[in-house]
């Protein structure tokens, strides 16, 4: 017979990156996965399907595939709306990577939501500029907008998060997980009954560009999110 000797000597651990899950607190999640046809499917039971308008392409995302934008006049738009109800708390989250440098220019709609106006954008310092409307008792300001701290560079992806709380009376940013700039709302502010489509790629609201770039799994949430898991850590064991 023979026989087989294996002598451990250590382990290492190894760290990857891992897309979003849905979670009871995710209220639709479009990982752009199908990576050809017209339509975008929600992974949530909801099943908020999304339409492609104008032709974003289909091509290897973050993780899986992605949809690439022109910048011109491609986006994505939910088949139904939102409703008529503006969330209290929510959280947009998605992977990015610009073609560019956008220079000049309005700010390039990453996210706008449907219920309540409020855009996830990137403006022409290719810094995250995030904005909410405000329908009553708003303070000094019915709008309210946010800029990042950090400049984007194209080529690179990035995990970007946008977080309004009314509880909180807060808006954040986040850039790959870690707070890049917030501002305290009003007491009584709270967000604009709107209630229509959502977008991707495009901005139904403020003065909005194309987005010009890749954009994967876009998350959205009824939570104000802080903390985000980005990695996972698992561990290597050698043997001799």
């Amino acid at each position: 017979s023979i026989t087989f000797q294996a002598q451990y000597t250590s382990n290492t651990t190894a760290t990857r990156d891992i897309p979003p899950v849905v979670d009871s607190d995710t209220w639709a999640l479009w990982r752009f996965d199908e990576d050809s046809g017209s339509t975008a499917y929600d992974e949530t039971s909801a099943s908020r399907a999304a339409n492609l308008y104008n032709g974003p392409v289909w091509t290897t995302g973050r993780f899986g595939s992605a949809l690439s934008f022109d910048g011109d006049n491609d986006y994505v738009r939910t088949q139904n709306s939102w409703g008529n109800s503006a969330p209290e708390e929510f959280t947009i989250e998605a992977w990015i990577k610009l073609d560019d440098y956008i220079s000049s220019g309005n700010p390039r709609a990453i996210y706008a939501m449907g219920a309540g106006p409020a855009n996830l954008r990137v403006n022409s310092d290719e810094k995250l500029y995030f904005s909410t409307y405000c329908s009553s008792d708003c303070g000094s300001s019915s709008t309210q907008h946010l800029t990042g701290s950090t400049a984007l560079v194209p080529g690179v992806w990035y995990h970007v998060a946008a977080v309004f709380s009314e509880s909180q009376d807060s808006m954040a940013i986040y850039l790959n997980g870690t707070l890049d700039n917030n501002l305290t709302l009003h007491s009584s502010y709270n967000l604009y009954n709107h209630g229509t489509y959502e977008y991707i790629g495009y901005g139904s609201w403020w003065s909005s560009n194309y987005f010009d770039g890749l954009i994967d799994e876009v998350r959205v949430s009824d939570t104000a999110r802080t903390s985000f898991q980005l990695i996972t850590n698992s561990s290597v064991y050698n043997w001799t």
